[in-house]
């Protein structure tokens, strides 16, 4: 699935209403869909796998990107975590995205430090082993 605006804006308030982790993210994220019926069953599936996406590897991405918002972790996740291109993301990116989403899809994690490396998920590293 292409993310689009709409798409990103609904992953970047829904992770902006669980990253307090004031309540389980399955409850936020079943109040946030209760609340935007608009959004299709699809766009749901690309929404709550982003957000849970974004949780899993929030040392991660906190360390790749520059000033961590809702906005940037999200687009962090798909640039380096959910596998879309630059290219691919180009119509959501803004001016002053361009820099820092260039510098994290090409940071090598294994310079990393372990702690926050193995935050990774398992076929990362089976791509880095096929190259």
């Amino acid at each position: 699935m292409q993310p689009t605006v709409d798409l990103t804006k609904a992953a970047t308030a829904a992770v902006d209403l669980v990253l307090p982790l004031t309540h389980p993210a399955d409850a936020v994220l079943r109040n946030f869909f209760s609340a935007h019926r608009e959004i299709g069953s699809h766009d749901r599936a690309f929404v709550a796998e982003t957000v849970f996406t974004v949780l899993r590897h929030k040392r991660l991405l906190e360390s790749l990107v520059t000033h961590p918002t809702p906005r940037r972790l999200v687009l962090g996740s798909l640039l380096k975590l959910q596998g879309y291109s630059l290219g691919q993301l180009e119509p959501l990116l803004k001016a002053e995205d361009r820099d820092w989403a260039v510098q994290i899809k090409s940071t090598d994690v294994e310079l990393l430090p372990p702690a926050v490396r193995l935050s990774l998920p398992a076929w990362f590293y089976e791509r880095l082993v096929a190259e």
